[in-house]
């Protein structure tokens, strides 16, 4: 018998079965199973701690600090011998679950600290948690109409229709979402974007909780956190494990991304109704914003729903992380010859193929947002260009990190020197050569339209002074997602002598303010083309008729550009 949590080896338990009174800490709750065929679970403070099956949650229900374990197993009726019923005692105070008084632990170590009840908890690696309340009352009582039939088929008839009604939208006011991702928004409707947004996390919380209660379970905590450096709401629906059906846990997980996409169809099908046309770009973007976070929060990759979804359909909590420790075993036996973990059983190759994809992704995501974000954080000043360049960094450093905790890891677990240098080299070799590839080279600026003239425009004196003369330059709209062209121009010949100018702030970044302008550098930009009158501010594409190797150009992009913006003050005071 033995948990399914994986558990820290901190305490050393001494004393035979006849002597141990083990007693579970406060707070801690043996629960049983909602269904027929689920397992039981052990909580802490109402948040599920362990999956465990019924001999093992009937032994350590009767550890009260009275009963010896010979006497809990004797009264439980379970088959278990005292090595058996030592480990479950072992398995529950490694996790932090039992009280054990020094005499009895032997040495007297330390228990690990119970933060179940605290409100503020890190995640490892990188999660911060803030529980603000507990959302089982008003989970239950949104969740009653969902146990009466009519109710379930009219709300089930109702979303058939809203969904007809937004793809029909799509199809009929394609044109006004496309102009909404391609034009400047402007800033009160951006704040009120952002602001519906934040709500329809929070709201997307709250229906993971009323699934669950409306299937039987009990939601427990829900707050805000910091993921990976990014603020969201998060709800606590681990009491889920008590469901035998994965249907049921599945149908929690799909919960929120299905209310994303509830809404996101409400949104659309409004732009069949007459409205202003701000509101109607403010119900296409926020229409589009609910899609995209559909499809992030379904990519298995990451811990998020799509993920939660996948480990209630195949039953194996922690997928993610067997599946990346199957990667890296599978790497450390090619490369280095090494078996970093050998008592770990061997997985399907299908494990270390997901295992890639979920050390890959996230490197990608970062890599993407990175490369598109780039304009708009230099071009917001020095303490923007500060925070990205901090971030990038930061990202850098982990990764690197990880990589020489991997390479340690083979060397500690028999890898032979020599081959663990020639595969080193060699994976540094492909990697330079990858980074030696030419790329079309461009630098990503702006451009100002006034009194005739168009200026190319940058938050940085130095990064007008390095264009080379005669490059062509596009003339993009600064859309807040799509940047069309709308026009084309040159560098003007002769040596750049950028000035400061009074640039909108459409010429810096995706907002519109009219009557508000950003000090920047700017330089003249010679055979200008557009398509139709241009507007006073947009973003700027320089394409180099030179290229550059793919890591110089990630290099100038990622922490040259930005260091420039930061060291030159970039708001041109």
């Amino acid at each position: 018998m033995k948990a399914k949590t994986p558990v820290e080896p901190e305490i050393s338990l001494t004393p035979s079965w006849t002597e141990l009174r083990p007693r579970l800490a406060d707070g801690v709750s043996v629960d049983a199973p909602l269904t027929d065929g689920a397992p039981w679970v052990i909580a802490a403070g109402g948040v599920p701690r362990a999956r465990v099956g019924a001999d093992f949650a009937q032994l350590a229900a009767l550890f009260d600090g009275e009963r010896t374990v010979k006497e809990a197993v004797e009264e439980a009726n379970v088959t278990a011998d005292s090595a058996q019923a030592i480990g479950v005692v072992e398995a529950l105070a490694k996790a932090g679950l039992l009280q054990v008084e020094a005499a009895a632990a032997g040495r007297g170590r330390r228990r690990r600290r119970d933060d179940s009840r605290s409100r503020l908890t890190f995640r490892p690696p990188l999660t911060v948690q803030w529980v603000l309340f507990d959302p089982a009352s008003f989970a239950r009582r949104v969740a009653r109409p969902f146990r009466y039939r009519a109710f379930r088929v009219t709300t089930a008839a109702a979303v058939a229709v809203l969904l007809v009604l937004a793809t029909a939208s799509l199809a009929v006011e394609g044109n006004v979402i496309v102009s909404a991702l391609s034009t400047p928004v402007s800033l009160e409707l951006f704040a009120w974007l952002i602001g519906a947004v934040i709500l329809t996390g929070c709201v997307h919380e709250l229906s993971h909780a009323v699934t669950l209660a409306a299937l039987g379970g009990r939601p427990t905590r829900m707050g805000i956190m910091l993921f990976y450096f990014m603020p969201a709401f998060f709800c606590d629906v681990t009491d889920g494990w008590r469901m035998g059906a994965r249907w049921r846990r599945a149908a929690v997980a799909l919960a929120g991304p299905g209310l994303h996409l509830l809404l996101a169809s409400v949104a659309f099908a409004a732009l069949l109704l007459p409205a202003s046309a701000e509101f109607r770009t403010f119900l296409a973007l926020y229409g589009v914003a609910c899609l995209v976070a559909v499809v992030a929060n379904l990519l298995p990759f990451i811990k998020l729903d799509g993920y939660l979804a996948l480990v209630a359909i195949t039953d194996r909590p922690y997928l993610r992380a067997s599946a990346m420790a199957a990667t890296s075993r599978s790497l450390a036996r090619r490369l280095y010859g090494a078996d970093i973990e050998p008592e770990a059983p061997r997985e399907p190759a299908a494990m270390a193929i997901f295992g890639a994809a979920c050390i890959l992704f996230p490197i990608a995501m970062f890599a993407w947002a990175a490369i598109r974000l780039q304009p708009a954080f230099v071009g917001m000043g020095s303490w923007m260009a500060a925070i990205y360049l901090l971030l990038v960094v930061a990202f850098v450093a982990v990764t690197a990190r990880r990589l020489v905790r991997f390479v340690a890891a083979a060397l500690r677990h028999g890898a032979h020197v020599g081959r663990t240098i020639l595969a080193s080299v060699g994976v540094l070799a492909v990697a330079s050569a990858a980074l030696l590839v030419p790329v079309p080279a461009t630098a990503h600026l702006g451009f100002v339209a006034s009194d005739g003239r168009v200026l190319l425009v940058s938050s940085t004196a130095s990064a007008l002074e390095s264009l080379p003369q005669g490059d062509p330059v596009r003339l993009l709209s600064n859309g807040i997602v799509l940047r069309p062209e709308i026009g084309t121009a040159e560098l003007a010949p002769g040596p750049a002598e950028p000035a400061r100018v009074d640039a909108p702030v459409t010429a810096l970044a995706p907002v519109s303010m009219p009557d508000a302008t950003a000090e920047a550098w700017g330089t003249p930009l010679a055979q200008v083309e557009s398509t139709g009158a241009l507007p006073a501010g947009g973003a700027a594409e320089v394409g180099f008729e030179r290229s550059l190797a793919l890591g110089a150009y990630l290099f100038d992009l990622l922490l040259r550009e930005p260091s420039r913006a930061m060291l030159e003050s970039g708001d041109a005071r």
